[in-house]
């Protein structure tokens, strides 16, 4: 019996800002040694997203771009309770979101995993300001 294929959006936003001169950070990096490993699996095939405002000019060509920061995508859901800013395209593409850093966007009508990076401040928080 030939398994199904997982469509799984991929978040890669702190992957890829470096491309656009930031520094590249420890959840960039776990974002994309997860991406390369997740890849050459049979049964998935990926589809990234990044919320960069529209900066395609260095992204791949297979990186969907929203066209909002993901500060505005969250503020028009949590106001309006319009999702706006994530292509139609790229959603429709999914079975399921993954979130490899903390832009985890609304999606309605599409299972959403999110990876928590540092739950410190929650376990001892008198160690955190």
């Amino acid at each position: 019996m030939k398994s199904k294929v997982l469509n799984l959006g991929y978040g890669c936003t702190f992957w890829f800002k470096h491309l656009e001169g930031e520094r590249f950070d420890g959840i960039g990096v776990y974002s994309k040694n997860l991406y390369d490993n997740l890849q050459n699996r049979h049964n998935l095939k990926l589809h990234r997203i990044a919320f960069l405002e529209g900066k395609q000019s260095t992204m791949p060509l297979d990186v969907h771009i929203s066209r909002l920061k993901y500060a505005q995508h969250l503020l028009l859901y949590t106001l309006l309770k319009l999702e706006y800013g994530i292509p139609k395209e790229f959603t429709d593409s999914i079975d399921l979101f993954f979130a490899s850093d903390h832009h985890i966007p609304i999606i309605s009508k599409k299972p959403v995993v999110a990876t928590v990076m540092d739950m410190i401040s929650f376990s001892h928080p008198s160690w955190t300001s």
